[in-house]
């Protein structure tokens, strides 16, 4: 009896193991070896699309990681048109626009413990810049990426702009659509 009892539950486990192993292809392998190329496929996800899908195949509705870089205050440095602001001991996310992207290599920029780069579109002109994330390298715990423009645009603009995806996950919301 033990055994029939056992075999089910061996059963389930195998595919619980098959469910995690495909869980970390879809959210770690595929996005390196699809970003991770310089070709432009796929290159950004709607920011609410990826938490909906990931807590989906997560089968959970606790909060993800991204979801608290975003949302909630965090210990951040603020990169603008007059220097380096940094807010707390260990800054986890960066804000800066796509005009200042250019004096991220500014020394009083704390990088070790960034996990975010917040990145805003401000104008029309910055859809006609080049936003560079191998300018981020040096950021080692960096994951994400997170794009908000302020204009009226589409996912083709922003996909358009976006060079050097690397291992990060970029994600992007379009906060004025009107």
């Amino acid at each position: 009896m033990k055994s029939k009892i056992q075999e089910p539950q061996k059963c389930n486990q195998k595919k619980m193991n098959k469910i995690q192993t495909l869980l970390f292809i879809i959210l770690n392998i595929f996005p390196i070896l699809i970003f991770g190329q310089e070709k432009k496929i796929a290159t950004i996800i709607k920011y609410d699309e990826y938490v909906n899908t990931s807590k989906e195949i997560l089968k959970s509705n606790k909060p993800l990681r991204i979801e608290s870089l975003i949302n909630e205050i965090q210990s951040s440095v603020y990169l603008e048109l007059d220097g380096v602001k940094t807010y707390g001991l260990k800054p986890v996310s960066l804000f800066t626009s796509v005009k200042n992207i250019t004096k991220i290599n500014n020394p009083d920029i704390k990088k070790d413990n960034i996990e975010i780069i917040n990145i805003r579109i401000n104008t029309f002109d910055d859809l006609k810049s080049d936003v560079n994330l191998k300018v981020f390298s040096d950021f080692k715990k960096l994951k994400y990426v997170y794009i908000i423009s302020d204009i009226k645009c589409n996912e083709s603009d922003i996909n358009s702009i976006i060079k050097n995806i690397g291992n990060y996950v970029v994600l992007f919301k379009i906060a004025n659509n009107s």
